[in-house]
């Protein structure tokens, strides 16, 4: 597996995995659709093609998830949080909304730029992952934020993802890092189904394999959870079949609803009535 290093300047290639794709870089690519964009269509095409033209726009949310991924990459890679206090940086005002925090994210749009306690709880949290899944080898071999390129052979779609820790060996893994409110084993259930991470799941499997000859496996995919809020818990999900298959059904029909998508296609009348649930005094 060929990982080209990401440089100033590069234009990227379908076919190619890159390391190093900084953030701001990587989401400005947008002739390139990533798994969070083509979602749009589950809405409609239209909302597709308005989100896509619409600038990115800033959140602690965001910026938390930066911190909390940075805190990951550097301790799967190196054990330790140096990368998260060089890459980090703590806002001067209480909020990220203040004139004096955005110029600080300005001058540094590649860093995560939040108030202390973000900070603390994002490195707590980074650190807990960490530590708790470390002892089921996951990071003993593999890569952190590799972005993979390609052309969908079907529509001709520009695509592209990047995963937060893969590994080329045993036929491939994907790891997903991801914090939430909701990481109790019923609850994540409808949180997969809410934010469509099994779509992610197969649209990124799709990439390796286009990318790499890999085809990984169902259960290659894991999703470490953890809890957004204190104690902070920790969960290991794999991903199971029918899931992945759901999945890459819901990323082909957004391919098509994007490739199939007429701007100046009439509005075709339907109509419309109560659902069965809503008739109490009728049938």
């Amino acid at each position: 597996m060929k990982i080209i290093s990401w440089k100033p300047g590069t234009i990227p290639k379908a076919g190619k995995c890159y390391s190093g794709v900084p953030n701001m870089e990587y989401h400005s690519l947008k002739e390139w659709y990533s798994s969070s964009m083509i979602k749009h269509a589950l809405r409609s095409a239209e909302s597709f093609f308005y989100e896509i033209n619409e600038p990115s726009k800033n959140s602690l949310a965001l910026e938390c998830g930066t911190a909390f991924h940075i805190g990951m990459e550097g301790l799967a890679v190196s054990g330790h949080m140096d990368l998260f206090d060089s890459e980090v940086m703590e806002c001067p005002t209480a909020t990220i909304t203040s004139k004096a925090c955005g110029a600080l994210k300005a001058e540094n749009s590649e860093k995560a730029v939040l108030p202390a306690p973000e900070i603390e709880k994002t490195r707590e949290m980074a650190e807990k992952l960490y530590f708790k899944t470390r002892e089921l080898n996951y990071f003993d071999e593999g890569y952190p934020e590799l972005s993979f390129f390609w052309i969908d052979q079907e529509t001709g779609l520009r695509l592209k993802c990047k995963i937060d820790w893969f590994r080329p060996d045993e036929g491939g893994w994907i790891l997903d890092h991801k914090s939430t409110k909701a990481h109790q084993y019923e609850s994540f259930k409808k949180e997969i189904a809410n934010r469509n991470y099994h779509l992610s799941a197969a649209m990124y499997r799709e990439g390796v394999k286009q990318v790499t000859g890999l085809e990984l496996e169902d259960d290659h995919y894991h999703l470490l959870v953890i809890a957004n809020t204190a104690p902070h818990e920790v969960e290991v999900y794999p991903l199971d079949a029918p899931s992945m298959t759901e999945g890459h059904a819901l990323f082909r029909k957004c391919l098509s609803v994007i490739k199939n998508y007429d701007p100046e296609a009439d509005v075709i009348p339907r109509t419309i009535g109560l659902p069965q649930w809503a008739f109490k005094l009728t049938s």
